[in-house]
């Protein structure tokens, strides 16, 4: 499995570990990202912030969650910074 951002059709956007198959991508271990506004010296800038995202499912944690293609609009491999925090916080290697 590698770590990607995906983009749900319903406007979220979470990082999971994905294998993608021929009709549903497989996440496991998902977590929701969100921007936050921050004034940094009267400089409008953003943080990130992690939120739990299925975190009540033995699938998310275990073999992973299917994902329909049809859910997914866009995926993209996240930022070294942002895959540091997530490796260490799940434990992943890859």
């Amino acid at each position: 499995m590698s770590i990607n951002i995906f983009v749900l059709r319903r406007s979220s956007v979470i990082m999971a570990e994905g294998i993608e198959q021929e009709d549903f991508w497989l996440i496991k271990n998902p977590i929701e990202i969100v921007t936050n506004p921050v004034m940094k010296e009267e400089t409008p800038m953003f943080s990130v912030s992690f939120l739990p995202f299925l975190q009540y499912t033995k699938e998310a944690k275990t073999h992973g969650v299917k994902f329909s293609k049809d859910e997914i609009v866009a995926v993209a491999t996240p930022v070294e910074e942002l895959y540091e925090h997530y490796s260490n916080f799940f434990n992943v290697n890859e």
